[in-house]
């Protein structure tokens, strides 16, 4: 990875990005993509796309990954839960992991999981 950031070798989308864009445009419902970032790689907050270029990443996965790409503890946690299981719905069954990270600051109210980006919490 590179140590200075950004560092633009290819004029954005470069040719590898835009065949991928191009593959997106004709399959991929359209969401909330802004812009024609097409990343390879990431590590801690430097993100490298398929032509080369690096970026500051001030996202980091749209706050999932806050900490960073990649960071020692998360990854230690994922490969722990991958080798348990890898998914399944913890609104349709339950899931202890859930019931231990869901009080709010230990208050009184409800948590709800979703994968749309959205948090909701109301009082029981």
């Amino acid at each position: 990875m590179a140590t200075k950031v950004p560092s633009i070798t290819v004029a954005p989308p470069g040719p590898k990005a835009r065949a991928v864009l191009v593959r997106d445009e004709r399959w991929i419902a359209t969401t909330t993509k802004t812009s024609p970032l097409v990343v390879k790689r990431a590590e801690g907050s430097v993100i490298e796309d398929v032509d080369g270029n690096t970026y500051i990443d001030f996202t980091c996965g749209v706050s999932v990954l806050n900490v960073g790409h990649g960071h020692p503890l998360v990854t230690s946690a994922i490969k722990e839960q991958v080798d348990a299981f890898t998914h399944y719905a913890g609104t349709d069954f339950y899931y202890d992991i859930q019931t231990r990270l869901a009080p709010p600051g230990g208050g009184r109210r409800r948590c709800s999981s979703r994968t749309a980006g959205r948090r909701r919490t109301r009082p029981p």
